[in-house]
């Protein structure tokens, strides 16, 4: 049989079996997919005959159940992205430390120190830190709620501001009580109106913008203009009676031969 080269694209010949120029090569590297030791493992699981042990991070994928080269490159494009994703079902847990126990010693020293005092030293430390900003967490929550936050108390004052401001503008806003008594809104909790709150925001930022325009300095300029005024210009401009004046002074004619004569 008569064999052609990989750049034979003759169609018309049945004798031109080459394919090789729509078959898609995939190559990429397991590292850079960044995956927890579960999902790496679940990834080469998926990979099947596809994973090579002599070369654990070269992963190639090949596609050629299409007639085209564009064709056969989205569909090894999908494979990839239907195993990463399949991948990431499986737990993101760091069972490295729990399997090598040598890998857990030497995260302890770098992290903690060396020496078993340092250790400790840092273990006690780190437990005071603890104490503390729970501490912390604790006035922090009962501050918030004597304030009212995360409640309808929250923001008591801007909500009784604009239910006052909507009873001026016509808006009748009721709210019933603890002990179901119908009462106006600007006796109770007040009202949320994001309008309102919207305007107030527009105004501080327009007083603030006025307030800085008022307190601008003048910027004094670096390199002075120096010039005349207007009526030093004046000044140096000639009078009408200053003008020159042929017929007082007489024509000066010049002949061709060169000679001035004047009359």
């Amino acid at each position: 049989m008569k064999k052609y080269t990989a750049g034979d694209y003759r169609m018309n010949d049945e004798n031109n079996l080459d394919d090789r120029d729509r078959v898609c090569k995939i190559r990429f590297d397991l590292k850079e997919m960044n995956l927890q030791p579960l999902q790496k493992e679940r990834f080469i699981f998926l990979l099947g005959p596809r994973y090579n042990p002599k070369k654990p991070y070269d992963i190639k994928i090949v596609t050629k159940q299409y007639p085209t080269y564009l064709e056969n490159y989205f569909k090894g494009m999908d494979t990839i992205k239907e195993l990463y994703w399949e991948a990431l079902r499986a737990p993101g847990d760091a069972v490295n430390f729990q399997r090598d126990p040598y890998l857990r010693e030497q995260f302890k020293k770098r992290k903690f120190g060396k020496t078993r005092e340092e250790r400790l030293a840092k273990k006690a430390q780190i437990n005071e830190f603890l104490k503390s900003n729970e501490q912390n967490v604790i006035a922090a929550e009962k501050r918030d709620a004597e304030l009212g936050i995360g409640t309808p108390k929250e923001n008591l004052e801007q909500r009784l501001e604009n239910a006052k401001a909507r009873r001026l503008l016509g808006f009748m806003d009721f709210e019933v009580d603890e002990s179901g008594k119908e009462i106006p809104a600007e006796e109770g909790l007040g009202v949320e109106d994001k309008v309102m709150q919207e305007l107030a925001v527009r105004r501080s930022k327009y007083d603030k913008q006025v307030q800085e325009q008022r307190a601008r300095k003048q910027i004094d300029i670096v390199t002075p203009v120096q010039g005349i005024s207007r009526q030093e210009y004046k000044d140096a401009m000639l009078r009408s009676d200053e003008h020159f004046n042929v017929s007082d002074h007489g024509v000066a004619d010049v002949d061709i031969d060169g000679d001035v004569e004047a009359y």
